[in-house]
């Protein structure tokens, strides 16, 4: 019972959506990125004693190494997902481009009518049009 409760949960986990992965690993970079640095400064102020201590620096390099390559995992992993993410436009910025794009036709119906452009446009196709002779 114990196994097919763990084999659920990692069938579940690992199949997360995309942009869940991406924020996951992302947070993994921003974790191990700023325990790395602290890692670094207190390397950096070892180094810098009369006597640093040697056993404590390299103890402390190896788990700096292992965090950068979380780091690279963690971005490979953000790499490997960026595909399966959509870009998705909200609803409301659909309308809000539908109502400019209404509101911008108007308008220029209205630039139209107010020019004069409009009749001349009207006695253009007008020309063009077959019109009713007194035979029919």
């Amino acid at each position: 019972m114990k196994r097919a409760a763990v084999t659920l949960f990692l069938l579940l986990a690992s199949g997360c959506s995309s942009s869940h992965q991406i924020a996951s690993s992302s947070n993994q970079i921003t974790d191990a990125a700023h325990s790395s640095r602290g890692r670094f400064v207190w390397i950096a102020d070892e180094a810098t004693k009369p006597e640093p201590n040697l056993p404590g620096i390299h103890t402390t390099a190896l788990g700096g190494i292992e965090e950068q390559e979380t780091i690279i995992k963690s971005a490979a992993r953000i790499i490997y997902n960026l595909p399966g993410v959509k870009d998705v436009t909200p609803f409301w910025a659909e309308l809000i481009v539908y109502g400019m794009v209404f509101l911008s036709l108007v308008g220029v119906i209205i630039i139209l009518v107010h020019s004069g452009i409009l009749q001349i446009l009207k006695r253009f196709v007008l020309r063009w049009l077959p019109t009713r002779s007194a035979n029919d």
